[in-house]
């Protein structure tokens, strides 16, 4: 039985006639063939990426100038790739808790059910969603070929030993290749509004066969394929490993796409699973997902495109010239080092001769044998080596992503303010591509708290009971109302905690602390203005005063705590004066309506003692 089953839930079964499924399937298999034509280039781009990474020289053979001429390729692309690679692993997962929850505008009193949902799914990615293997693979593909996906199902993790049967169910972020994932042609809107949506896999006859038997595929006339597409075979051969079942995998995939599949003017949301050898489709039924369970990344977004551009794209033509450079240098200093010869016509000397250090000749006139320099010494190729490299470097950052302090890009005698203010401008030429990362994972994460709702609103007891038996039944319960929500998706916003800017834990500390301060004098200062406005004394138009500098400076601490990346909440932190001011009156209104009241209550006893109308005497 294999390990994990991807397990789409069929709420409601999908039965089309006969004509329907055969216009379905040539609509399929038009539009497959079109968007995987439609990025035959880009294919052959990341090829080349791949290449250009592993540093492996285009032709086998220099035979220019020479014979077995030097023939290094220089992996100036893989240095960029590996450092931006790990600084943005190490800036996201070396912060705990990795995510962090904020509740939108008009949702405070959902404070507790925000703390268990927040709890429940940093328990989730650490246990069940494997989102740092996930991170480790897409992040690869974002930087290297300029685009990554991750795709979030429900997984079910059957095993089964002598003794026990296990059975666990639970969303996972998984990485997927690029090349696997096929978009629209010339496509360029978000995932979710994508008239369709590509998944390949490569699956063996045993896999359809379970297929078939647990998911009722119609595999009978399923065809395999010749051979995997040219891009895996590119990252095989690279990896010096290759797919060993050529002739007997069937190239399945899994289109998420919008089609009137019962011919009532209105488009149903399908997921089609199509064999493109076959032109069959082996299941039809609808959407299992409110979302299309796919994030994609970009590192140098294209416009109006889908596809993105990688670090390894962008030095292509400077690894080229650079490699160049360094074999003709190489290639300077065997001629420099080499000599021919020049031999007398006569003298004896053999014309197939070798010649080598200790070589006995015997000539009646040495001059009949004379040594030629072939080359001459070129002193500035280093030079104009190393101006490429800083120029590559340049292009793409690597001098400013390695940098290990401010003062390394400014003047080691500049005040601190200055530094960190250049230190920050300078994390900021990365934002972009490490933001595109950040928040893919962290819509990934967020598209499992979607699989966690959907499961509930179906009523599958075993997430109920999960959810419970990890938090509790008390604050289980807060998760599973949050969750069922229909709103939840505007009412929560789950991100990473990790921001942007690679800033050490001291730095975040430090931050934390300056905010901390602001707060606590904002406070003080709240109460002090709360105390003036409540009291009885105090005049109507000064009670207005201090309601309208309350309300002033609640909104210039919103805005002064939204310059931390470390509050990603900053209306929880701030007084709601006026409703404060309303509740504190109406106590106050309340109190003196009781004390009228009491009043009224001894007048009344005092009448009713004195029926003459006689006041009472005071003692």
């Amino acid at each position: 039985m294999p390990k994990l089953i991807i397990t789409h839930q069929e709420l409601e079964k999908l039965q089309p006639r006969g004509d329907t499924i055969s216009e379905l399937e040539n609509f399929l298999r038009r539009n497959l063939e079109d968007d995987l034509s439609a990025r035959f280039r880009q294919e052959q781009s990341w090829r080349e990426a791949l290449r250009q990474y592993e540093a492996v020289p285009k032709q086998k053979v220099r035979n220019i100038p020479v014979e077995n001429a030097p023939n290094i390729e220089i992996p100036i692309g893989m240095l960029g790739v590996d450092v931006f690679y790990s600084i943005a692993l190490q800036t996201i997962f070396s912060i705990d808790p990795l995510v962090s929850i904020s509740l939108t505008p008009g949702n405070d009193e959902f404070a507790e059910h925000k703390k268990a949902v927040e709890d429940y799914m940093n328990w989730s990615v650490r246990q069940e969603m494997d989102v740092r293997n996930a991170a480790e693979h897409s992040f690869l593909d974002v930087i290297q070929l300029g685009t990554g996906a991750l795709v979030t199902p429900w997984i079910t993790n059957r095993r089964k030993t002598k003794v026990h049967k296990i059975v666990t169910m639970h969303p996972q972020v998984m990485p997927w290749p690029i090349e696997d994932v096929i978009l629209p042609a010339g496509s360029f809107q978000a995932v979710q509004n994508m008239p369709r949506l590509w998944l390949r896999s490569y699956l063996t006859e045993w896999d359809l066969e379970f297929n078939r038997k647990t998911f009722n595929w119609n595999t009978e006339f399923a065809t395999p394929a010749a051979a995997v597409g040219w891009v895996r075979t590119k990252r095989e051969s690279m990896g010096k490993t290759h797919h060993n079942k050529t002739g007997e995998i069937y190239e399945i995939f899994d289109c998420y796409v919008n089609y009137d599949i019962d011919n009532d003017g209105f488009e149903e949301e399908l997921l089609v699973t199509f064999d493109r050898h076959s032109g069959k489709a082996l299941k039809i039924r609808y959407n299992p997902y409110d979302r299309i369970p796919v994030e994609l990344m970009n590192f140098q977004k294209r416009a109006f495109l889908g596809y993105g551009m990688g670090m390894l794209e962008k030095l292509r033509s400077f690894q080229q010239e650079i490699s160049d450079i360094h074999n003709y240098r190489n290639l300077n200093m065997l001629l420099a080092n080499t000599r021919l010869w020049k031999v007398k016509r006569g003298s004896g000397v053999p014309e197939n001769m070798k010649i080598y250090p200790g070589k006995q000749i015997n000539l009646a006139d040495p001059n009949d044998l004379q040594g030629e320099q072939m080359g001459e010494i070129y002193a500035s190729a280093p030079q104009a080596e190393m101006l490429s490299v800083n120029m590559a470097k340049e292009l793409v950052g690597i001098n400013e992503m390695t940098a290990q302090r401010p003062s390394g890009i400014l003047s080691s005698r500049t005040p601190a303010t200055t530094a960190q203010l250049g230190f920050s401008q300078q994390n900021q030429r990365f934002a972009a591509a490490f933001d595109s990362m950040r928040f893919g994972l962290a819509n990934s994460i967020k598209q499992g708290a979607f699989r966690y709702q959907e499961r509930l609103k179906a009523g599958d007891p075993f997430v109920t009971a999960h959810i419970n038996k990890v938090l509790g039944d008390e604050r289980g319960q807060l998760v599973i109302e949050m969750l069922r929500r229909e709103d939840f998706d505007e009412a929560v916003n789950i991100e990473l905690t990790a921001t942007s800017e690679r800033t050490s834990s001291g730095a975040r500390l430090q931050s934390l602390l300056q905010i901390s301060q602001i707060m606590l004098q904002y406070w003080e200062k709240t109460m002090q203005l709360g105390a003036v406005a409540t009291n009885p004394a105090t005049p109507a138009p000064m009670r207005d005063i201090a309601q309208k500098i309350a309300t002033a400076s609640g909104e210039l601490i919103e805005r002064i705590a939204r310059q931390f990346d470390t509050i990603r909440d900053p209306k929880a932190f701030v007084v709601e004066f006026g409703e404060q001011l309303d509740q504190a009156a109406q106590i106050q209104d309340q109190s003196t309506l009781n004390e009228l009241g009491f009043l009224m209550q001894q007048l009344e006893q005092a009448d009713a003692g004195n029926p003459e109308g006689a006041l009472p005497q005071t003692p």
